[in-house]
């Protein structure tokens, strides 16, 4: 029956035709998630017009961002770049691209923390509190007569609601 083969060849059409708008869709949104989580409150137009301005106003002394990323591969992903070593590694590097450098990470790595995962915080006090568990218990396994008188989680313990068990 050709009624009913046009009908399902339509209906799967068009079902066809919106899961790849949906993909589609899901794409834009991702990238505009993505892109709207790497923004900062600082980063309007008027600022960004005023970076470029003073760019352009030291285009010969401005060090290229790849050549900024050349020099900051040698140093290592895991150790901190203070503004003294990143003046060591580029000694011409400008007052303005210095300063402009670190107010853009920090404004960037606050947004990340705020906007990104919300649990950061509690991560944090997490592994800080792990971190003095951990130490405690190195003090303890070098000098085990000053800490006899202790619990190891004292810090997680009550004795006073223990005695409600």
């Amino acid at each position: 029956d050709a009624l009913t083969a046009t009908i399902w060849l339509f209906s799967f059409v068009l079902s066809l035709v919106m899961v790849v708008v949906n993909i589609v869709l899901a794409m834009i949104f991702g990238s505009y998630s993505e892109v709207q989580s790497s923004i900062t409150e600082n980063d309007t137009i008027w600022r960004t017009a005023r970076h470029l301005l003073k760019r352009l106003r030291h285009f010969s002394l401005w060090i290229p961002n790849r050549d900024l990323e050349e020099m900051l591969s040698r140093v290592g992903t895991g150790s901190n770049i203070s503004a003294q070593k990143l003046q060591e590694l580029c000694p011409s590097m400008l007052w303005e691209q210095l300063h402009h450098l670190y107010a853009t990470v920090k404004l960037r790595m606050l947004t990340s923390l705020l906007r990104g995962r919300k649990n950061t915080l509690t991560e944090a006090l997490a592994s800080i509190l792990l971190a003095v568990e951990d130490v405690r218990q190195g003090v303890s396994l070098m000098s085990p007569d000053l800490t006899q008188a202790r619990t190891t989680h004292h810090w997680a313990e009550d004795p006073q609601l223990s005695q409600y068990d």
